[in-house]
């Protein structure tokens, strides 16, 4: 009797075990889908802010999560994107993830979710941004934008290397002939609402 009394006991306690458990792990799904998820800063060029191997929690709840068919978008498809409602808006200098926007070609526009990129917002829908002497700059705003070390460094690199307008990393638009942007010298550009 007392066999089976113990038997019962530690069934149930592995039941309960297993439905802690499982309940944790909905939790923490539902919690990386909807709320909050970490990223590893890949590269160098949020220095000296955030520097490679960094690890930053994004809030997904103020700018609303993204869903989609992670099945599809592991296997390289393209894959529909849905944002839910978020509480909040980008601000400038706030710092954004998201996706490159031409993966495969850059004729064409398309998402590949797997690939992230962590950058700075410097420039809102409505605004008119540009770069002006390796600074940046937005029409009608006086504050700073980016990190403006980073940019005096970069200046002071192409300027210590002696790279041309046309060496790669400069030029902002490599196919591009006409308008002759470089990352020194960058617009006007208005970004549309």
């Amino acid at each position: 009797m007392n066999i089976n009394i113990s038997l019962r006991r530690f069934i149930d306690w592995v039941i309960n075990l297993c439905f802690w458990l499982c309940g944790f792990i909905v939790v923490w799904l539902f919690a990386q889908v909807f709320c909050v998820t970490s990223f590893h800063i890949p590269t160098d060029s949020m220095e000296p802010i955030l520097e490679p191997g960094d690890v930053i929690m994004v809030d997904k709840l103020t700018y609303g999560a993204r869903l989609f068919n992670v099945v599809d978008a592991v296997e390289g498809k393209q894959v529909k994107i849905r944002r839910m409602p978020g509480m909040g808006s980008i601000k400038r200098n706030d710092v954004v993830v998201f996706n490159y926007p031409c993966p495969k070609k850059w004729r064409r526009i398309e998402m590949d979710v797997m690939q992230y990129y962590v950058k700075r917002c410097v420039a809102l829908p409505g605004d008119t941004f540009r770069i002006v002497n390796g600074h940046y700059r937005v029409a009608g705003y006086a504050g700073i934008l980016g990190c403006t070390d980073a940019q005096e460094r970069f200046m002071t690199l192409i300027e210590e290397r002696g790279f041309s307008d046309d060496t790669v990393g400069v030029r902002a638009y490599p196919e591009d002939s006409l308008i002759g942007w470089t990352v020194k010298e960058f617009g006007p550009l208005y970004i549309p609402k």
